[in-house]
């Protein structure tokens, strides 16, 4: 059934619930994710977490005649299609378009001459990607203050691979770059770009969550590709509800069009039981306050409505509190520059590297890249990380983007294709670029050039035959937009092509360089050239010192038989501007060092951190023009560095979010490249401070150019001493280690403590809560309880020493009736508030005082309808940062409620709370609350242990 307006789809829920027994549904759409997606691909560039360019080859048919040989191949972040989602399963269609590297496509079938068949260029806009199907999945992750639930893309599932570029076959292609990936640690790590972070117990936090993927009804789906447009559902189970719902036959399509005549639907839908709807307030705020999404964005759902259950509908808000890069992926031309929007935020140490060549980056400076000019460049394509600090500290966390520079505005795939007279009549080009391109063809015109009046980025040339061709022509063409242009070429080859030219495949010819062509045997030949360059009598052919033309072509006559190779022109720049291209050779330093020099210590808890500096200076070295240059070791070599123990074995990776060793983990120490903030380091004792190790140590001018330090963050779950190293793979594959390269400091000694015991000491908890609110009666004598109908006393828990930086309860709330008999309605009852830490990329958590979810659907009865939930702080208090506050309310009018009803409520609510404190070094302490007092327990609290 196809619901996209709002009116019909309101109409549609108004017939019943549609929840099917979940607590709520989420619906998220494409454009939503797609966003998500991308803000996540964001953060894990600024960890150096990325996946690294793939190499390779090989070969499209079994008979191993078509060739592929790939360079620096890049992939762009996932994004998702639903074409083929069912409304029953977590399957979705996966699309990474191929953002950067080069493709090579030789014919070197046996018996016949090996030649080129064409050479891509990729850069984003082209449209060249890598589909397969993969699971959206659910992963629990145990947090200090609640379980976790991470929603994630699990890349690792992959399937079904497919890819083409041009006329290439899609399977074999999609499998060669799947097998590639699938070696890569980063990309079987699960993309993880949503967090279910509950705080509180109450009917609103979640508990778990099944996914299932929807496509969009016929005629419902919007954006660049309404075909594959559809949603992620989230089906939530709620607290308070001990069973799951079940996965519905036919769910409505819940993101109906913002506006009725518009084609672009609303971003995100949130549809609430009716039962839980009647409780509290602002149900969608609490919900999706609990909703950690990537790149300073929130949840915002506003506009509800209640047709039977609660339906929402909002979008994507960007977090005031959050400083982000966008945009997050772009795409410029040599000399262009590109300018970041920061949500408002001050970001500081600009900073902008190649991944593979460091030195020849652009500049970057407050929110904004220049890249270099293309007499600069050096190379046809640069693919450059931007980074930026959230503020000026030292270990403030980076947010970082990606910019993929190319020598031209505009790109045409293939770049260079050969042509032959047994070929079709057609070849197919593709350019980035919108919608008002322009094709044509230069110089001499060989044949005709026409492009899709329905996507202008696509166009057909159309080679003219003849019946006695030369042996060789050259078609240039032209796309522009406006002042952009891009250009590509087609070498026409008549008869008569069968001497193969020796070297294959040809070596990369840098501006200038001279190379020497031969036939088989040396035998003589008749050597010319078509295109820049010059060739001598002998076979030497000398580049062109600069040309902006894509392709020259050296040809061997040999009687009435010729032969002939294809030589690409990489970039326009002079041969001095590769310069920039030439790598370090030798390291002076790779040594660890303790990010605090006075701190080497960790409380063996899981969850603390101390820090570690992984220095890595290189030895200067004389360029090829004898300037002496220091040149850093770039990101992807730093995407292979890893922290060892003493007997060289990788120390496990934290991963995604996690936020400490996993409890059922059996690794004794592992670490990640995220500084986790909730937790403050061990202090230092008085006297143990220690000198800086670089305290009087000259640096040399430019030295500093060829240094870089990374942080690792090690957490601990065992009390002894352990040592560490580290390794990482260069540029030249080679492979070092830090106690190999490094004399003193190669080893770095860590110590794991106990963590800290619980004990009552360590909490102030009052004899006597502070009355903030009473209803009709009055103290006598000592008793300020029992001559009241209604009482509130706030009864606040705080650290000594230590503050709370979550907390995580078995139980929130208890209940007591004053007796067991059936028309009792004297009853004590608690709830609970507490402000936890939050990252920065968080909703607000709505204030005031909150209740278990058991103790909520009771009052929501029919039989109780009990309205005295009161979830407004009274007066003026409000939560300690740091603290917890507990409710204790006393009411007259609370209708006995028994278990006999079919429920549970009673079950979880006669106990005492249960609760565990995580204080702000990482320690667990597990301590319980429970009703107190010789005559009238159900009128004071205690504070024990668990």
């Amino acid at each position: 059934m196809a619901v996209n307006t709002k009116s019909a789809l309101l109409s549609e829920l108004g017939k019943g619930p549609m929840n099917y027994d979940w607590g709520a549904v989420l619906a998220l759409g494409r454009d939503t994710l797609t966003a998500l997606l991308q803000n996540t691909f964001s953060d894990r560039l600024s960890q150096n977490d990325f996946i690294p360019p793939i190499a390779g080859s090989y070969y499209l048919d079994e008979r191993r005649y078509d060739q592929l040989i790939f360079e620096g191949l890049m992939f762009g972040p996932p994004s998702l299609s639903f074409e083929q989602a069912s409304g029953q399963t977590n399957k979705v269609v996966v699309q990474m378009e191929l953002i950067a590297g080069r493709c090579e496509n030789w014919s070197v079938a046996p018996g016949t001459v090996k030649h080129l068949r064409r050479i891509h260029r990729l850069v984003p806009g082209l449209g060249q990607r890598l589909e397969f199907s993969a699971n959206l999945v659910i992963l629990p992750v145990e947090a200090p203050g609640e379980r976790q639930l991470q929603f994630a893309l699990d890349l690792g599932s992959a399937t079904n691979p497919s890819c083409k570029l041009s006329s290439e076959a899609a399977e074999p292609m999609g499998e060669f770059m799947l097998k590639q990936l699938m070696a890569q640690s980063a990309f079987k790590q699960p993309f993880v770009f949503l967090t279910s972070m509950p705080h509180f117990k109450d009917a609103f936090s979640i508990v778990d969550i099944t996914p299932i993927t929807q496509r969009a009804p016929e005629g419902a789906g919007t954006g660049s590709s309404p075909e594959s447009d559809g949603a992620a559902l989230f089906l939530m189970q709620m607290s308070g509800t001990r069973e799951r719902g079940f996965i519905p036959g036919a769910m409505p399509y819940l993101l109906p069009r913002k506006v009725d005549s518009v084609a672009e639907n609303v971003g995100a839908a949130l549809l609430v039981s009716k039962l839980r709807a009647q409780i509290a307030t602002e149900q969608s705020r609490r919900i999706c306050s609990q909703l950690v999404l990537p790149g300073g964005q929130t949840l915002d759902v506003s506009e509800e409505y209640r047709p039977y259950d609660l339906i929402g509908f909002g979008d994507l808000k960007a977090n005031a509190r959050m400083a982000w890069l966008s945009p997050g992926l772009s795409s410029i031309a040599a000399g262009e520059r590109v300018t970041f929007t920061t949500n408002g935020a001050q970001m500081y140490d600009w900073q902008a590297r190649d991944i593979s060549f460091p030195r020849a980056a652009g500049s970057a400076t407050d929110k904004a890249y220049q890249a270099r000019p293309v007499e600069e460049s050096g190379s046809a394509q640069r693919v450059t990380v931007v980074t930026a600090k959230v503020s000026g500290e030292a270990d403030a966390a980076a947010r970082s983007a990606l910019v993929i520079e190319s020598v031209e505005p505009l790109t045409i795939s293939p770049r260079v294709t050969t042509w032959y007279p047994n070929y079709s009549d057609e070849i197919v080009l593709r350019a980035t670029g919108g919608s008002g391109l322009n094709w044509k063809l230069l110089g001499t015109e060989f044949g005709t050039i026409a492009y899709d009046r329905n996507d202008p980025r696509e166009a057909t040339f159309k080679p003219t035959r003849l019946d006695k061709p030369p042996f060789v022509r050259v078609q240039r063409l032209e796309v522009s937009e406006g002042d952009k242009t891009g250009h590509a070429t087609i070498v026409l080859f008549g008869v008569g092509h069968v001497l193969d030219v020796e070297p294959y495949p040809v070596p990369r010819i840098v501006p200038g360089a001279i190379q020497r062509f031969r036939l088989p045997g040396d035998a003589p030949a008749d050597w010319r050239v078509f295109g820049p360059g010059e060739i001598s009598a002998t076979g030497d052919y000398t580049a062109p010192a600069s040309t902006d033309e894509e392709a020259s072509v050296v040809v061997a006559f040999d009687g009435p038989s010729a032969g002939a190779v294809i030589i690409e022109h990489q970039t326009p720049a002079p041969a001095q501007a590769l310069a920039l291209s030439e790598r370090w050779k030798t390291l002076k330093e790779f040594s660890l060092r303790l990010n605090n020099n006075s701190r080497n210590q960790v409380y063996a808890n899981r969850l603390g951190q101390v820090g570690i500096d992984v220095i890595l200076q290189t030895q200067s070295f004389n360029d090829d023009y004898g300037n002496e240059v220091w040149d850093p070791v770039d990101e992807t070599e730093l995407n292979t560095l890893v922290l060892l123990d003493e007997a060289n074995n990788p120390v496990p990776y934290l991963t995604g979010d996690q936020l400490g060793i996993p409890e059922d983990s059996p690794n004794k120490w592992m670490f990640t490249r995220r500084r986790q903030d909730r937790y403050d380091y061990i202090p230092i004792k008085p006297g143990h401070e220690v000198e800086p190790k670089d305290e009087g140590v000259e640096r040399i001018p430019g030295e500093d150019e060829g240094r870089r330090v990374v942080t690792f963050y090690v957490h601990s779950r065992v009390a002894e001493t352990a040592y560490f190293r580290a390794r990482f793979q260069a540029h030249t594959k080679k492979t070092h280690y830090s106690i190999d390269t490094t004399v003193g400091f190669g080893e770095i000694q860590l110590e794991g403590i106990k963590p800290l015991e619980t004990s009552l000491e360590l909490f102030s908890f009052p004899e006597l809560g502070k009355r903030v609110a009473s209803g009709p009666g009055e103290d006598i004598k000592d008793d300020r309880f029992n001559y009241y109908h209604s009482t509130t006393d706030y009864w606040e828990l705080t650290g000594r020493g230590i503050h709370f930086v979550d907390v995580k309860f078995d139980t929130y709330s208890m209940i007591k009736w004053e007796s067991e008999q059936l028309d009792e309605t004297f009853v004590s009852f608690t709830g609970c508030a507490f402000k936890p830490w939050r990252p920065d990329d968080t909703a607000e958590i709505p204030p005031g005082v909150n209740y278990q979810a058991e103790l909520q659907l009771l009052a929501a009865e029919p039989t109780v309808n009990f309205k005295g939930l009161d979830y407004d702080f009274k007066g003026q208090e409000e939560v300690t940062s740091g603290a917890l506050l507990f409710s204790l309310e006393r009411t007259s009018n609370l209708i006995y409620w028994d278990d006999y009803h079919g429920t549970e409520y009673r079950k979880v609510l006669q106990d005492a709370v249960k609760f565990t404190v995580t204080d702000n070094y990482g320690n667990q302490h597990k301590l319980r609350l429970l009703f107190s007092g010789y005559v009238d327990p159900r009128n004071y609290l205690e504070l024990k242990m668990q």
